[in-house]
This record gives C-alpha cells, sequence and structure tokens, in this order.
C-alpha cells in the first residue's frame, strides 16, 4: 500500500505523483460583446440602412450601444428590424430577440435581416410573421 503525504491541500505518493484534485468552477460570465463585434454590427446596420434607403425608404440606424434600448433600424412600415452581421448565428435566437423587441417597440412584424462576409442581405422571419405579411398584402391586391 502506497504512502501518501499532504502539503498545503495536494496529495502525492511515494510515487511522487499527484493526485487529481478536485476543483471549483468559476461562475460564467454573461457573454459580452468585444469592440471588434460592435463595430461589425454598426456597420452592417449603416450599409443595411443605406440599402433601403436606395429602395426609396426613409431608414436610419438606431445608435451606436444603445444595448436594445432602442430598435436597430428605424423608417420600414409595419418591420421591426433585427440587424446581424455575423458568420455564424443562432437564427432561432435572433428571430427570438426580433419577436420580443417588436412586442416591445410595438413597431411592426419581426424579421431578422443578417448576412456573413463576401455574402448577400437575407430576410428571415417565423412562417406565422410570413402568413401574417402575405395576408396584408394579399388583402391591399384586391
Amino acid at each position: 500500500m502506497p504512502r501518501t503525504a499532504t502539503d498545503s491541500g495536494n496529495t502525492w505518493t511515494d510515487t511522487g505523483k499527484r493526485k487529481p484534485r478536485k476543483t471549483r468552477r468559476k461562475p460564467q460570465k454573461a457573454a459580452t460583446v468585444g469592440r471588434m463585434q460592435q463595430r461589425k454590427g454598426a456597420t452592417g446596420e449603416r450599409e443595411l440602412s443605406g440599402i433601403l434607403r436606395e429602395y426609396g425608404y426613409d431608414t436610419q440606424r438606431g445608435g451606436s450601444l444603445t444595448y436594445g434600448s432602442i430598435p436597430d433600424i428605424v423608417g420600414l412600415p409595419n418591420i421591426h428590424i433585427e440587424c446581424k452581421r455575423a458568420e455564424r448565428l443562432d437564427l432561432l435566437a435572433a428571430i427570438r430577440q426580433a419577436e420580443t423587441d417588436a412586442a416591445r417597440f410595438q413597431d411592426g412584424l419581426p424579421c431578422v435581416f443578417h448576412r456573413r462576409n463576401r455574402s448577400p442581405w437575407i430576410v428571415s422571419m417565423s412562417l406565422e410573421t410570413f402568413m401574417e405579411l402575405y395576408q396584408q398584402q394579399d388583402l391591399k391586391g384586391d
């Protein structure tokens, strides 16, 4: 049977090897967005707002570092825009955020406008939102 010795909380056997020690996990911090990601997001908002202006809509981005206190882009009637510029996007989380913010701001149907580097802009929404938008358009066509 090997002999053990204890020194300041560590236990060794007579072979000199340390036994694994249980450690406490540090609490996880909330995910924060770095400065580069903030800059990329702001650039994406300006880019998307400019594209929508080219289509004739008077859109403006919400502003720097508002952290959800105002929408990402305003000025597209009856549409709440959640703008995302990311290589890896959790689309369901982004749609949930758009739905929550649209309900809070009461500014229209929740849509996520997103794109990756060197890719075109894509608009995503839930089927329920799409059908509501489609039915509104169908009623205008009558």
